[in-house]
């Protein structure tokens, strides 16, 4: 199966049919899958990964484009209104993830003595 997969996608039926979930004293998992078992290339470049999803060329690279355009609004924002997230603005997001996980954390880490500079303002 895991061969297989490599080619065409495997319906969860039929791996239940197979095996089901193993608990790992933590969580359920299903054994032979990892994040590394289905990729962007495979999903986008195998025949029948894109019957299965029904998309046709045209579509693929729809998706190629997509993609594109969100990791270079992540990782270069030319115009920081086109960054949306969640049908809402993501200038919201990224200054909500700079003012908890940066400026708090550090200002705690501060207070505490392992830093000695002035406490960060919040964004």
């Amino acid at each position: 199966m895991r061969t297989r997969q490599e080619n065409q996608p495997i319906l969860a039926k039929e791996y239940f049919e197979i095996e089901g979930y193993r608990f790992d004293g933590k969580v359920n998992r299903l054994r032979g899958l990892s994040d590394k078992s289905i990729n962007f290339d495979k999903i986008l470049n195998k025949d029948k990964y894109k019957d299965c999803l029904q998309i046709d060329d045209n579509g693929v690279l729809q998706i190629m484009d997509n993609f594109r355009k969100q990791r270079n609004l992540i990782h270069f924002p030319g115009d920081i209104v086109e960054l949306k997230y969640n049908n809402g603005d993501g200038l919201d997001k990224i200054r909500e993830f700079i003012n908890t996980a940066i400026v708090a954390l550090t200002n705690c880490w501060i207070k505490e003595g392992k830093y000695h500079f002035s406490l960060l303002e919040e964004f």
